[in-house]
């Protein structure tokens, strides 16, 4: 029965994980093409591109400011990725995002940190093609197809960020949403390295994914964006990260030095909460029960 109520958790989630959009307003399609994970279809409206895998939105741009977010989510990302201890020289950083979508939050942080070195690892041979042909991506970003579980597994590179921003046409794939996998990328971060780690909201199944979390890092908060119930949750992941009281100074201070784009994350950071606090008997979610 218990993997029987993973499906069903799985079920939920997914019908939470990306919510459609069922109005009727005008959109001019520019790509539709079938992929091994569904119909990738690419189309303005209303001044923004977007890219769908389904009919759920994956990624989107706004055409007058690539700067200007259109989803909360990759709103919180930036604002997450500014609690890493910064460098003292600033080269060398290496990210690694697992997901492209249209490659907007990849390309932000491209344009944003120029010395650093970011690759891109994207399962599908369609989006890949689809976000190369219809949304900027920076030229100093990698782009590498590959399934981002086997691509930790083969390769011993050390990363001091990794965003976990991977979702198919309805929900997180399973193989990357258990204990083990969590471990694993805990394993492919430099000592001072950080998760950041995009999900959605779900009253059933947020116990067993913040017990997992706890299994897997030593140190961990989250966020979400006061305005969305439910939403995305952004995770920041970590073996060691400081306190929340000096994570949200540092956020804040690089924010407006940074000139980052958005409002201020203040509301944003007044939402943080440790994945530690509390009591938490569920039983984390591994590859023998995730499915």
């Amino acid at each position: 029965m218990r993997a029987l109520g993973l499906v069903l958790l799985w079920s939920l989630f997914a019908s939470c994980a990306s919510p459609e959009r069922n109005d009727l307003r005008a959109k001019k399609i520019l790509a539709e093409e079938r992929s091994p994970f569904g119909l990738v279809s690419v189309y303005d409206i209303d001044g923004k591109r977007h890219l769908n895998i389904g009919s759920q939105e994956q990624s989107a741009m706004d055409l007058s400011d690539k700067r200007r977010w259109v989803f909360n989510y990759t709103y919180m990302l930036s604002v997450a990725v500014l609690a890493r201890v910064p460098d003292t020289v600033g080269k060398g950083v290496q990210c690694l995002v697992i997901g492209l979508g249209g490659g907007s939050f990849a390309n932000f942080l491209a344009d944003s940190f120029p010395d650093w070195n970011i690759h891109v690892v994207e399962l599908d041979p369609v989006v890949i093609r689809l976000a190369r042909q219809y949304f900027p991506i920076n030229k100093n970003i990698r782009i590498i197809q590959a399934d981002g579980r086997l691509h930790l597994q083969n390769r011993t590179d050390k990363y001091d960020l990794i965003v976990m921003d991977a979702f198919g046409a309805q929900f997180i794939p399973p193989a990357l949403y258990t204990l083990e996998f969590f471990k694993l990328m805990k394993s492919r971060l430099k000592p001072k390295g950080m998760v950041l780690m995009n999900a959605w909201e779900n009253q059933e199944l947020d116990a067993a994914e913040i017990a997992t979390l706890r299994r897997s890092f030593e140190k961990g908060y989250y966020i979400h964006h006061p305005d969305d119930h439910p939403g995305n949750r952004i995770y920041l992941l970590a073996k060691e990260l400081e306190t929340d009281a000096v994570l949200r100074k540092r956020i804040n201070e690089r924010f407006a030095a940074l000139n980052f784009p958005g409002e201020s994350p203040q509301r944003i950071l007044e939402t943080m909460k440790s994945i530690h606090s509390g009591a938490n008997r569920n039983a984390p979610i591994t590859d023998a029960t995730v499915r």
